[in-house]
């Protein structure tokens, strides 16, 4: 058992974060799991719709599929490094902030010190980024390959 500094709680080891020598839920409302607000870019294909991950084209995918592999992927840049990512889903629509920025809200399942946290629900930002593919480039100049 251990004692919460925030609440006076007494919880269980299990539900006790010792770095700071908080219970869970004073955790997430005095820390949180974020270290920095998360801005994701995304560069994604105007003509045929694929999107570029990790410096390679992959084929179109909806859209929240994108968002959720690109957090994934980038997760440890924003979260704190105890904290490990489940499961993360796209719950709004996107909202337009400026011309080629936006906010959608998402749904973050989290587990931290082997507890799952329960669901945080947070504005995700992203830069969308039009940018032609190569595939498309070839397409447009007509530069093909013979068989």
């Amino acid at each position: 058992m251990k004692f919460c500094v925030k609440c006076g709680r007494v919880v269980d080891a299990e539900y006790y974060i010792s770095k700071y020598s908080v219970c869970v839920d004073c955790y997430l409302k005095y820390y949180g799991v974020f270290t920095e607000k998360p801005v994701l870019n995304i560069v994604i294909c105007p003509k045929c719709g694929s999107w570029r991950l990790s410096g390679e084209w992959i084929e179109s995918k909806p859209f929240n599929e994108i968002l959720k592999q690109v957090f994934m992927l980038n997760s440890s840049k924003f979260l704190d490094r105890d904290v490990g990512v489940i499961d993360l889903d796209i719950i709004g629509e996107p909202r337009s902030i400026q011309r080629n920025r936006f906010r959608v809200e998402a749904l973050l399942k989290a587990v931290i010190n082997g507890v799952e946290l329960k669901d945080i629900v947070f504005e995700l930002e992203y830069v969308l980024e039009k940018k032609t593919c190569p595939r498309c480039i070839e397409f447009a100049s007509r530069k093909h390959e013979v068989l």
